[in-house]
């Protein structure tokens, strides 16, 4: 596990790319926000166990969860543990105890559409601008994070993406449909330019 554990850590270190959309200027205050699954066995960290065994894969994925929502929690802003499964698990209880998050349940549908829900979720009429991240990267770190709410000050949308094609951070200033966030990352990735997008190099 602690190899697999250092591996991913590397792999994910040298993918994380701050992109940036779209520049405006708000005092809202950014929401941290963390998708995560509840901790059960067989059921998390599939390709890992497959390798590595499922009790390997539920340990990782518990030491990464922690560890990711003490990051979050460590920045200070409203921190919101949005998560799939049972919300009486245990270990949930006490990492919502520990880190002050606030539990809310995802909603159905692909990673996109649970991503563009968690941004759009809100007690209030109107969202507050959200840093969504997920509970599978050990690389992030609380210096991180504080770039990346630096730069949704002065942005529209946040990009940490990763080496699967995925991303490891999305902020928006307001929810953005999955579909128009690949389309502007593609863009970028494709050479164009636009005066609208800029590039933030992640902390070392």
């Amino acid at each position: 596990f602690g190899t697999r554990w250092a591996r991913t850590r590397k792999r994910c270190t040298r993918s994380i790319t701050l992109r940036v959309v779209h520049p405006t200027m708000s005092e809202s205050p950014v929401r941290m926000v963390m998708l995560a699954r509840v901790p059960r066995y067989g059921y998390v960290k599939s390709r890992l166990a497959r390798h590595a065994g499922k009790p390997t894969a539920l340990r990782a994925h518990v030491a990464l969860l922690a560890h990711n929502a003490s990051i979050a929690a460590a920045t200070g802003l409203p921190f919101e543990l949005h998560y799939a499964g049972d919300a009486s698990n245990p270990f949930f209880s006490a990492l919502a105890a520990t880190t002050g998050a606030a539990l809310v349940p995802q909603a159905e549908g692909d990673i996109g559409v649970r991503m563009l829900a968690a941004a759009r979720y809100s007690s209030t009429s109107s969202p507050d601008p959200s840093i969504v991240i997920g509970s599978d990267c050990g690389a992030l770190s609380v210096g991180y994070l504080e770039s990346a709410v630096a730069a949704l000050s002065s942005a529209d949308v946040v990009l940490g993406p990763a080496e699967d094609g995925g991303y490891v951070l999305v902020g928006q200033r307001k929810p953005v449909a999955p579909l128009e966030v690949r389309a502007l990352h593609t863009r970028r990735v494709r050479g164009a330019r636009d005066q609208r997008l800029r590039i933030c190099a992640p902390p070392r």
